[in-house]
């Protein structure tokens, strides 16, 4: 009897835990430590950071490599800040670049969650159409891992030339 109640416990408080846990599960944050956003800054003086405030009042942290060319938002994945893709992105002449941390990743506030992820997603290229010399017609949206869910969430809502 009692290997019974063992059994049935494990039956329902594993997916209980799980459940609960889920968030933690999903998104591992990653913080941009002063010393890395120094660092930033010294190595690509092209790049600009950018402070974007939700409708909810959340205060989210972007990089911008300008250009003339398209503009590429990027979305990266689970347990990344997004300043490491910054040299990459630096090294495709004629493409502009906005790399977005996540709620409660790099330098952002808050807590992520998917629809607070898709919501952020929508800030961006709303901000990102806004800027001066950009065409809303040549933004593109790349998303790494769990920015895919992200990239192509943003894509059924905004107008994309491609993902």
């Amino acid at each position: 009897m009692s290997l019974l109640k063992v059994a049935a416990a494990v039956a329902v408080g594993l997916p209980l835990v799980v459940y609960l846990a889920q968030d933690a599960l999903i998104f591992y944050r990653q913080p941009l430590t002063e010393a890395r956003r120094a660092d930033v800054a010294r190595r690509i003086p092209a790049v600009q950071e950018v402070f974007l405030t939700t409708v909810d009042g959340t205060r989210l942290h972007a990089w911008h490599l300008r250009s003339s060319g398209p503009l590429v938002l990027y979305f990266g994945g689970n347990a990344e800040e997004v300043s490491w893709m910054l040299e990459d992105a630096a090294a495709t002449p004629g493409i502009a670049w906005l790399l977005m941390d996540y709620r409660g990743y790099g330098a952002s506030e808050g807590s992520p969650s998917e629809r607070a992820l898709v919501a952020d997603a929508k800030t961006l290229y709303d901000h990102a159409a806004g800027i001066p010399g950009v065409d809303p017609k040549r933004i593109y949206a790349f998303g790494r891992s769990l920015g895919s869910g992200v990239a192509v969430a943003l894509a059924a809502e905004r107008p994309l030339a491609g993902l």
